[in-house]
């Protein structure tokens, strides 16, 4: 099993047996992880495994490559990608279509989240009107 091709043919097929699934996600590279989570038939928990490979490898990608998955990811990983510091992946991830009201408040609350991200989400179109993160925005700045 020398070959990437058939390491993530492996991952890719839905009845692929688990233990040996799991084995290969640390060969894989970080966007054919995402394209892992975003690939029907895959099982849950493959998935999950998968989104927490791509958020251990976060801090050693470079910039183009966050604001790419902040800009692609999954909900959780646009989420987790709202305590970076570079407004570019903030503004990527705020954009990010699979991102949802819960996750943008949630990611005020995360430690280590920069002081541009509320007023990024004020100026926002999609998340200025929403009450729920204006609700988190005054309880972040209470």
């Amino acid at each position: 099993m020398s070959s990437y091709r058939i390491k993530l043919a492996i991952l890719k097929h839905p009845h692929a047996p688990r233990d040996v699934a799991l084995r290969l996600l640390k060969f894989v590279y970080v966007f054919d992880l995402l394209e892992l989570v975003f690939t029907p038939g895959t099982p849950a928990e493959l998935k999950r495994l998968a989104e927490d490979a791509i958020i251990g490898q976060r801090e050693s990608l470079a910039l183009g490559q966050r604001i790419s998955l902040s800009r692609r990811g999954s909900c959780r990983l646009a989420g987790l990608l709202l305590a970076d510091r570079e407004a570019p992946v903030l503004k990527a991830a705020l954009s990010n279509p699979y991102l949802t009201e819960q996750a943008v408040a949630a990611g005020l609350m995360l430690e280590g989240a920069s002081a541009e991200l509320p007023l990024l989400i004020q100026r926002h179109p999609r998340w200025s009107v929403s009450r729920l993160v204006k609700q988190a925005l005054v309880d972040c700045n209470a």
